[in-house]
């Protein structure tokens, strides 16, 4: 079977209207779906708008000994004993949530039905839709549109998703959020990026606003791309702080984490490896999804965005106009570590000083 005939069978599979267990999606009355924003990119080759799909069902914790036991935990590896914050909860309650795999999601997209890839053992289902040119043609003027999760007939809750309908040829900013446009201080110490995650008050960086204000005049019709190590349990909050801190809205890529509070280990949370592979993948996506479109990349000394802007310049420098680099750590573009990474490309690095 040619990867063609592949498609169109998989295509058809997922127009089913049927789900296997209810009459519609697979959720149970105490599980919960969020649909984190993506972005829709239109495929030349076969004349199709394809749509990224991000979900996770899970199951929210109802145990405030939980809860309190989790907080304790935070303060135990931070050694703080200041106020805690009032959204506390807000920032923590989602680690403990508990992921619901092997369930099917049917989702309403321009009038037609989907069903999706089953949930993965992290509760995540990562699946795209395709529409061919008669189904996206209502859509193609849109700058963003929204699909619809279909429940049984007796479940009256409303789960939905947004999609950015992106301009093939405009500029798109891809941004880093910790350390580059929040407070994090993760160059300090773990144990600083804890208390600054989930025990104080959230903090902008300073300068940070004024140079997305410029991004935004310079480039009218830019998106906005935040892809970060954070985990994907802290999407409420940081949906939250971009939202209030005046930065515009975007797609919000965050890290896959799981975490067992009974025998996982909470360091995890820090791992530089996999926050390098997740931004890699993510972003260099963007790159193939959008050819004909300009980048400018934003993130900070403090951790692996150097290395991965880096690697992404020599691959795709024709695609980047510039790399910002918010300089907590004090570099210089002429020392041994800018040096090895960018040589001859530094003149397209711009260092921020914190």
């Amino acid at each position: 079977m040619s990867q063609e005939e592949i498609a169109i069978e998989n295509q058809n599979f997922k127009t089913s209207n049927e789900c296997s267990y209810f009459d519609g999606s697979c959720v149970n009355d105490d599980e919960v779906v969020t649909n984190f924003e993506t972005y829709a990119h239109y495929d030349e080759k076969t004349d199709e708008l394809v749509i990224d799909i991000h979900s996770w069902i899970y199951e929210p914790t109802t145990s405030q000994t939980k809860k309190d036991a989790f907080i304790s935990l935070i303060k135990s590896y931070t050694n703080y004993d200041g106020e805690v914050v009032s959204d506390i909860d807000k920032r923590t309650s989602l680690f403990l949530a508990d992921n619901q795999s092997s369930e099917t999601l049917l989702i309403n997209l321009n009038n037609k039905t989907y069903t999706l890839n089953d949930s993965n053992g992290a509760g995540d289902i990562v699946d795209e839709i395709r529409l061919n040119k008669n189904e996206y043609k209502n859509l193609i003027d849109k700058k963003s549109f929204t699909y619809k999760v279909l429940m049984p007939k007796d479940d009256k809750r409303v789960f939905t998703g947004k999609v950015f309908n992106l301009d093939q040829n405009s500029t798109k900013v891809v941004s880093d959020i910790d350390d580059t446009i929040k407070i994090s201080e993760v160059y300090i110490s773990k144990e600083a990026l804890l208390a600054n995650t989930f025990l104080k008050q959230s903090r902008v960086a300073p300068k940070m606003l004024d140079l997305f204000k410029t991004f935004k005049e310079e480039n009218p019709n830019c998106s906005f791309h935040y892809v970060s190590g954070s985990p994907k349990q802290l999407y409420p909050f940081l949906k939250e702080f971009i939202k209030t801190s005046g930065f515009d809205e975007g797609e919000l890529v965050l890290k896959p984490f799981n975490f067992d509070i009974l025998g996982g280990d909470f360091y995890n949370f820090f791992d530089s490896e996999s926050t390098y592979n997740h931004k890699i993948k993510n972003i260099g996506k963007m790159f193939e999804d959008f050819k004909n479109s300009k980048f400018i990349l934003v993130g900070d000394s403090g951790e692996k965005d150097p290395e991965v802007y880096a690697y992404l310049y020599k691959k795709y420098k024709n695609q980047i106009k510039k790399i910002y680099i918010r300089n907590v750590t004090k570099e210089s573009l002429d020392n041994e570590h800018f040096e090895t990474l960018f040589g001859l490309y530094a003149k397209d690095v711009i260092l921020i000083e914190p």
